[in-house]
């Protein structure tokens, strides 16, 4: 042994008889923790960005001084003394299993702590932790209103399907799309609901063509990850939500698997003009309802899209919604009675949907057969666990049954989930 390798040997020996090395582990375990909690609690309190940076720096400027505090004192029965010096230096033996924990703690720390150091751009979603996505609206380039209610419809199904891709691979999870009704920045969206990555973007579409650009953002920095454009001829296709998902995968870094893809288009059509009517029948029912009139018009639409395509089994669950709607507006039976029967025929065609599953749910709920309908919310909250709305409803049908502790659960749960939401 050299004689620099001997002093370093020496100097590691005189580290651990000070217990700089495990104080330093728990202190780093410590520090991890801490950093965690501000970067997820932060965010919601509305404090701004730089103050997890601040954070992470005051964390570092504590290391510092934790090693030095170690090294001149010690904790003994008596209290925190100061370290005597060591009497024997050749005397001091290697405790071996000290070693290997310490290790294993420096080697635990560094693969947690690396991810929030150095984030990997080709792959957005690296981390510990399980990311989150918030799916804004997108941005219309022109004055066409159907544009914007076909915009909003194709939000609010991309943001089902990208949400059942996180189910399925547990890597993310995706903020539903009743909780993003307006314009917002990526920083809003992180102060709101904590998110970690935001996707945004714009439509265009004139008589021949369209143009759907998606940007795939980080919420933290602010930085731009991705941008995709997808360009389309109406004389050959139109945007459809299976070739968009697609696209959103590729860019988390993903790949879509087979199995992953059969799911999530699994109810939809392959016919682009149904596709249209349904994604803007959708788009009206999610901007806000206020008369009559407005359902209707999204009947026509669905009732339109089920004609080309009989086995749309989205457009048969968008016409019970809908159904529902006017039941409530006119408190007619008979509405009622239509949204049950579209609603059966939606889940006959496609039984792992929730948003089908739902909406017979709710038919079964104005009908008085809360057993019936328990069933079908517990297997939409199977299938997606990310609506607050969906433990409400179990939360309300559990009270009437009078199972109470289960009510209580799920109604703890969706405050959980969703605090502001008025349902809760």
């Amino acid at each position: 042994m050299t004689g620099k390798d001997q002093r370093s040997f020496k100097f590691w020996n005189e580290l651990k008889r000070r217990n700089v090395p495990r104080v330093l582990a728990i202190y780093a375990g410590t520090a991890f923790i801490i950093l965690e909690a501000a970067d997820i609690i932060f965010p919601r309190w509305g404090f701004p960005d730089w103050t997890v940076d601040l954070v992470l720096y005051l964390l570092l400027v504590g290391a510092v001084i934790t090693f030095v505090l170690s090294w001149i004192f010690d904790i003994s029965p008596g209290g925190i003394v100061k370290t005597a010096p060591s009497k024997s230096p050749a005397s001091v033996r290697k405790p071996i299993v000290s070693n290997i924990i310490i290790a294993v703690l420096i080697v635990v720390i560094g693969v947690l702590m690396y991810p929030k150091l150095f984030r990997n751009s080709d792959y957005p979603l690296g981390g510990s932790n399980r990311s989150s996505i918030a799916v804004l609206p997108l941005k219309i380039i022109g004055d066409d209103m159907e544009l914007n209610f076909f915009a909003s419809g194709l939000v609010e199904s991309l943001t089902h399907m990208l949400s059942k891709v996180g189910n399925s691979n547990q890597s993310f999870s995706v903020i539903p799309p009743s909780e993003i009704l307006e314009a917002i920045t990526a920083s809003e969206a992180r102060k709101k609901f904590g998110v970690s990555l935001v996707i945004s973007g714009s439509i265009q579409m004139d008589q021949s063509s369209s143009r759907l650009i998606l940007n795939l953002i980080d919420a933290k920095t602010q930085n731009l990850i991705r941008s995709e454009k997808l360009d389309y001829s109406k004389e050959k296709n139109l945007i459809i939500q299976d070739e968009v998902i697609s696209v959103m995968v590729s860019m988390l870094g993903l790949e879509l698997e087979s199995d992953t893809k059969a799911l999530i288009t699994l109810g939809g059509s392959t016919l682009n003009d149904a596709n249209e009517l349904y994604l803007t029948g959708r788009g009206i029912l999610r901007e806000g309802v206020e008369t009559e009139k407005v359902i209707d018009e999204a009947l026509d639409l669905f009732h339109s899209a089920i004609e080309q395509d009989s086995l749309f089994a989205l457009a048969f669950a968008g016409m019970a919604q809908a159904y529902t709607m006017k039941y409530h507006f006119t408190l007619d039976a008979a509405w009622n009675d239509e949204s049950l029967k579209y609603s059966r025929k939606a889940v006959e065609l496609n039984d792992q949907d929730a948003y089908a599953l739902m909406s017979l749910a709710a038919s079964l709920v104005e009908e008085g057969a809360y057993e019936e309908a328990l069933g079908y919310y517990e297997k939409s909250k199977e299938i997606d666990s990310t609506r607050a709305n969906i433990f409400s409803e179990l939360a309300y049908l559990y009270e009437m049954v009078g199972e109470m502790e289960l009510a209580e659960k799920h109604n703890l749960k969706a405050i959980e989930m969703d605090p502001d939401s008025h349902l809760t």
